[in-house]
């Protein structure tokens, strides 16, 4: 029984040092660097020629545009 604890211990501490150290090399390996930066703007009116106008205005700096109005999502 004594040997049975000891060897699930010296598992355990295997897999708790060994899994995560696999785990970050491999996603580090992944990680590739971006160039782009996502700088974004939000409209929230319910009239689709304000988002129009909006959308005009910022279009030479902004690539992410969020739509947060329900009646405009809807239609």
């Amino acid at each position: 029984m004594k040997h049975l604890v000891l060897l699930l211990i010296a598992v355990l501490a295997v897999s708790a040092v060994v899994l995560p150290a696999a785990y970050l090399s491999s996603v580090n390996q992944d990680v590739k660097p971006k160039d782009e930066f996502f700088f974004g703007v939000t409209y929230g009116q319910d009239t689709v020629e304000g988002a129009k106008l909006l959308i005009d205005k910022v279009q030479n700096y902004t690539n992410v545009f969020v739509v947060d109005s329900m009646p405009i999502s809807n239609n």
